[in-house]
C-alpha cells in the first residue's frame, strides 16, 4: 500500500459512520485526497469509489440530519488540478452519484463560467451545499472572482452569499 497521511475525520450521525481523508502521491506527483468509510460498529474502513491515480476527492462534509457525504472531485494533469464535479456518497446504501458538474450547470444571468473552488458545509437536511465558487463575469466586464455561495442543487439555484477579497485565497 502506497504511503497516506492522515487529513481529516468525519462523523455522519444520520448513517453512524465515520469518514476518513487521506492524502498521497498520485500518478502525476501531485498529491491526491482519498476518503474511506466505515460503520461506528465496524473495524475496517473501506474505500469510498475506485478513483483513478491522478483523481482526488477533496472537501468532504457531511450533512446532521441526513446520511449523506458531499466531495468534489478534482482531476490532476499537466501540473495543475482541475475541479471537475460535486459527488454524493449515500451513506446507506453506498450509491455515488453526480450533484452537480459545472460544464452542464446553467449559471446565473451573467455569469459565462465557474468552478468550485471548495465546500464549506451542508444544510442539516443535506439540500443545500455552502462553497467557495469561482465565477467569471467578464462578458459584463466585472472579471472573475471568488464568492461564497449557497448550491440548492435539487433546483439547480446558486446564490450568491458574498463576495470574497482575493486576498483571502
Amino acid at each position: 500500500m502506497e504511503e497516506e497521511r492522515f487529513i481529516r475525520l468525519l462523523y455522519s450521525p444520520a448513517a453512524d459512520s465515520v469518514i476518513a481523508q487521506f492524502q498521497r502521491k498520485g500518478a502525476t506527483g501531485a498529491s491526491v485526497n482519498r476518503l474511506y468509510i466505515r460503520r461506528t460498529s465496524e473495524v475496517a474502513y473501506r474505500l469510498i469509489g475506485s478513483p483513478e491515480s491522478n483523481i482526488s476527492f477533496d472537501f468532504p462534509t457531511v450533512p446532521s440530519d441526513a446520511p449523506s457525504l458531499f466531495f468534489y472531485e478534482t482531476l490532476w494533469e499537466d501540473g495543475g488540478g482541475s475541479p471537475r464535479r460535486i459527488l454524493r456518497l449515500d451513506l446507506s446504501n453506498e450509491g455515488l452519484d453526480t450533484i452537480f458538474d459545472p460544464s452542464t450547470f446553467s449559471w446565473p444571468s451573467g455569469v459565462s463560467r465557474g468552478w468550485v473552488s471548495a465546500l464549506v458545509g451542508a444544510s442539516a437536511r443535506g439540500d443545500v451545499l455552502t462553497g467557495v465558487f469561482g465565477l467569471d463575469r467578464s462578458e459584463e466586464r466585472r472579471g472573475f472572482a471568488y464568492w461564497l455561495c449557497e448550491l440548492d442543487y435539487g433546483s439547480h439555484q446558486l446564490k450568491e452569499i458574498s463576495r470574497l477579497s482575493a486576498a483571502f485565497f
